[in-house]
């Protein structure tokens, strides 16, 4: 009996789990090893991914911010194996290659647009030292390449940075 109910808490849990991700959050897989992804554990900034589009003058940035006492930290999840597979079949999970070419024709409004209408964003509300404030998020996360074969995969939220290389 212990077993059984084990089983179907287990089972409940991991529906559960999945309903708590939006249809349209993407999930970045990245390689450790390029350039333009680092882990700062000394600065605000944890982590930061980059691309830069020179041909069409701008630039994207992902910052994850995660510090002690910080009020709007970006999330972390650690989601089970089982559900990189589901959210890889829906579309949720692409490679930074992948995005990179998404990218790479459309200039910096069309890219803001690409972004803004096939992940929207939303309000993460808070208070800090009795202030009631409000945070513009976006459901993009962040995954190391290398994680994807832990039982376990760390995904860490982004904020965005559009803007342009040159200002003229």
């Amino acid at each position: 009996m212990k077993k059984f109910l084990f089983v179907l808490f287990s089972i409940f849990s991991i529906n559960y789990c999945y309903t708590q991700i939006p249809q349209n959050t993407l999930f970045l897989v990245v390689k450790e090893s390029n350039n333009l992804v680092s882990k700062d554990y000394k600065s605000d900034v944890n982590l930061r991914y980059e691309y830069w589009n020179e041909n069409k003058n701008w630039f994207l940035i992902m910052n994850h911010i995660n510090k002690k006492d910080l009020a709007r930290n970006h999330f972390k999840y650690l989601l089970p194996k089982e559900m990189i597979k589901e959210l890889t079949s829906r579309g949720n999970i692409i490679t930074s290659d992948e995005f990179e070419e998404m990218l790479m024709p459309l200039n910096i409004g069309q890219a803001e647009d690409l972004i803004r209408l096939r992940y929207p964003r939303y309000y993460y509300e808070y208070v800090d030292d009795n202030v009631y404030k409000k945070n513009l998020r976006y459901g993009i996360f962040l995954i190391f390449e290398s994680d994807l074969d832990n039982d376990y995969i760390e995904c860490s939220e982004v904020g965005l940075i559009f803007d342009r290389i040159e200002q003229h």
